[in-house]
């Protein structure tokens, strides 16, 4: 599990960080286009607009999303992150 989840509003997409160094993932549902919020109790991220539900991954767990949420590629140079 993500050692902890932040939504970059501006570019709708989360980073986070684990054991394995940083990820990015889409924050825009595959459903509909909504912004998805990380529920931390849960360990997922959730569509407010119809349910859906998404692993810490971004893999679909219920809901109407076709597909999984998009994995964006994440760069680190020097003291720079950068994603997309």
């Amino acid at each position: 599990p993500p050692d902890s989840v932040t939504l970059l509003a501006d570019h709708r997409v989360f980073v986070f960080r684990d054991a394995e160094g940083f990820h990015a993932i889409s924050a825009v549902c595959t459903h509909l286009g909504c912004v998805v919020a990380w529920q931390e109790a849960a360990g997922e991220f959730l569509c407010p607009c119809h349910g859906g539900r998404f692993s810490a991954e971004g893999q679909v767990i219920s809901g109407p999303p076709p597909k999984p949420l998009e994995i964006l590629p994440v760069e680190l140079d020097g003291d720079q992150l950068r994603v997309g």
